[in-house]
């Protein structure tokens, strides 16, 4: 709460507000758990957070006059469950309701009868393709645009420039109708290969013991959007590749909120 008031508690000013501003400020990129890592705090756009041991969240948003507290016992895959919910289910909460976070009077309605929103959150979420009427506000939703003309020269394997994630290169095989078949992950010491589900649901390959389900689709610009998904854990990876000529630019963002693009040059046949 003295975060979220500038340090001060009632009038008394306890912690200096520049101190503030400087430990909420991003000193080091962090490719972690949130995109950027202050004075203790790890920075991102919807707020500070200060993360502890099994899913301990402390999250201070100013600009909603809002914290956030979650008190854990996750295993390690299940990290990142109470951010899910904060901003999966908070945030928007917040945002059909701005006042809700800055009024200490409880909303109105009647207790037990579900609100609209509720009401297109359950309807969205009975809908695991992503088809739902709330489709747009899921985060394992795909686009579903027609493939581009040309996309069956696409397939075949990229060698991709150096990446925080150690990946050597990808290989992409598409269908006759457009649609990703599979997709290959190449490192040093391994390839990882997955199949590709539709928009309208995913394919689950198990890879390293792990379930992950996977599915994509091709935005109206002619990208291909991929996500990731662990079968009963709580993170996702979207990637996002645009092709030109032997060129592809992968862009990727997880769970954390972190961002990284990279980019690959196909390689010839046989090569």
């Amino acid at each position: 709460m003295l975060y979220l008031h500038g340090g001060k508690w009632r009038d008394e000013q306890i912690i200096t507000e520049d101190w503030i501003d400087e430990s909420w400020t991003v000193h080091m990129e962090a490719a972690t758990l949130q995109p950027g890592y202050g004075y203790q705090w790890w920075i991102a756009d919807d707020g500070a957070y200060a993360l502890g041991y099994a899913g301990q969240y402390l999250i201070v948003n100013p600009d909603m006059n809002l914290v956030v507290v979650f008190v854990s016992n996750l295993q390690d895959n299940d990290f990142f469950v109470p951010q899910t919910l904060y901003r999966r289910h908070i945030l928007p909460a917040i945002a059909d309701n701005p006042t809700s976070a800055r009024s200490a009077t409880p909303p109105t309605g009647s207790p037990g009868v579900p609100s609209d929103r509720l009401k297109r959150a359950l309807a969205a979420y009975s809908h695991p393709s992503g088809s739902g009427p709330d489709a747009n506000r899921q985060t394992d939703a795909v686009p579903c645009s027609s493939p581009p003309d040309g996309f069956d020269a696409w397939s075949g394997t990229y060698n991709l420039e150096t990446n925080v994630f150690g990946m050597t290169a990808l290989t992409f095989e598409f269908g006759p109708d457009g649609s990703a078949e599979t997709l290959t992950e190449h490192y040093e010491d391994r390839n990882d290969l997955y199949r590709v589900g539709s928009p309208d649901g995913f394919e689950v390959t198990r890879v390293n013991d792990a379930e992950v389900g996977l599915r994509g689709g091709w935005t109206p610009s002619g990208d291909l959007e991929l996500i990731f998904v662990g079968i009963g854990e709580a993170w996702w990876t979207r990637l996002r590749h645009a092709f030109d000529g032997e060129k592809v630019q992968i862009t990727v963002t997880t769970v954390s909120g972190y961002t990284t693009t990279f980019s690959g040059t196909r390689v010839e046949d046989g090569k």
